[in-house]
Parts: structure tokens; C-alpha cells; sequence
């Protein structure tokens, strides 16, 4: 079965909440997710 990745448009608080639940309940590994937005220090 291929591995899903998700995106994410807009790297702010809402994002950054969604992306670390979903990581601490490893639904996703960190190398599957991606984030946008215009402020590099929220990208990471």
C-alpha cells in the first residue's frame, strides 16, 4: 500500500496544531508533510 502524504496551505497556529497531532499519533511520518506560507521560521 502507498504511503499518503498531506499539505498544508498556510503554516500558522491551525496548521502547526493539526500537523503535531498528526504526527504524535503517527498517522503521518514528518518526511509526508508539507506546509506553505510566507514566513520561513513557520515552514520548519
Amino acid at each position: 500500500m502507498p504511503e499518503k502524504s498531506i499539505g498544508f496551505v498556510g503554516a500558522g497556529n491551525m496548521a502547526e496544531a493539526m500537523i503535531r497531532g498528526l504526527l504524535r499519533g503517527e498517522v503521518f511520518k514528518p518526511k509526508h508533510v508539507t506546509a506553505s506560507g510566507p514566513r520561513e521560521e513557520r515552514r520548519r
